[in-house]
């Protein structure tokens, strides 16, 4: 790898691929997200054409997934969520950011030994915190909506506004102030998820790429074999 002057260093605002125009609405994050969603696209095409068949390695792998999905996720969700009703959502939300993750840290390598001007077109996906703070809003919105199909409209407004449940008085007094403080927690949570996930997938990008210029100025024959 050729050495540079200084390391490249991931700009925390994405990078439009145009300063005016419609161009100047995408970004290399958006351009990234497109190539991840069409090779999901195509996996999942592929995945559903061999699950037709009667038996076979790929429906085997498939089933074995869902088994350990739904033997990881029923204990986190308890009985008060069905998980044979919700494991679409949590399952499917939890392999997307682990296949998007994958993806960034190939991304990652990919653009390290890559002409400069590729950072111009790729970027990892969750390295912007447009698109974790646009997941965590959808997540958030989802889940809302699934309490309410289980716990119907008058329920969640109530265990928010007016949770006045419990043994004891003390305690109906407490759930009240509670469902209060979930409001809050609410919020508190869209920004916990959108900035811990930037946080991470960012920091690992810049720290592969001060790595990787560091070892291209020590220079391979000084690193231990």
């Amino acid at each position: 790898m050729e050495a540079h002057n200084a390391p490249h260093i991931l700009s925390v605002p994405p990078h439009a691929l145009a300063e005016s125009g419609i161009w100047s609405y995408v970004t290399n994050t958006v351009v990234s997200t497109w190539i991840f969603v069409l090779i999901v696209a195509v996996c999942g095409v592929f995945l559903y054409t061999a699950s037709r068949g009667k038996s076979g390695f790929v429906r085997t792998t498939g089933y074995l997934i869902v088994k350990h999905l739904k033997a990881f996720f029923e204990p986190l969700l308890g009985h008060n969520l069905p998980i044979h009703k919700t494991l679409w959502f949590v399952g499917g939300v939890f392999i997307y950011i682990l296949g998007s993750n994958l993806y960034s840290l190939l991304l990652d390598w990919l653009l390290a030994f890559s002409p400069e001007t590729w950072h111009d077109y790729l970027r990892p996906i969750n390295s912007d915190i447009n698109t974790t703070l646009g997941m965590a809003v959808l997540m958030i919105i989802i889940s809302h909506m699934i309490m309410i199909r289980f716990r119907g409209v008058i329920g969640y407004v109530l265990h928010y506004v007016f949770n006045f449940s419990g043994h004891g008085i003390v305690d109906k007094v407490i759930n009240v102030v509670v469902g209060w403080l979930h409001i809050i927690g609410e919020v508190v949570r869209i920004m916990a998820l959108s900035l811990r996930l930037f946080g991470n997938i960012f920091a690992g990008a810049v720290l592969l790429g001060v790595m990787l210029w560091i070892t291209a100025k020590i220079g391979t024959a000084a690193l231990p074999l």
